[in-house]
């Protein structure tokens, strides 16, 4: 488990897509199928996201950084 606290996040709303997914930073995260279409709460910590809707949480997951993508390619 984590231990940062609740008061340790980033809020941003998204809407969930046809296919059940969201995007966060270049990254795709499942969402249940029940909020297709829908918008919820992203919670954003340094170490995972947290969705939210209707009062409740959704799921979980661990967040993606990728460094790669922020490096310059010299040639």
């Amino acid at each position: 488990m984590s231990k940062t606290t609740n008061v340790d996040f980033h809020p941003e709303v998204t809407r969930v897509s046809p296919t059940c997914l969201i995007s966060f930073e270049r990254n795709r995260y499942s969402v249940p199928v029940s909020f297709a279409n829908r918008p919820v709460s992203l919670r954003v910590y340094p170490d995972r996201l947290v969705v939210a809707a209707e009062g409740q949480i959704l799921c979980e997951h661990v967040r993606v950084v990728c460094a790669s993508r922020f490096r310059s390619i010299a040639k």
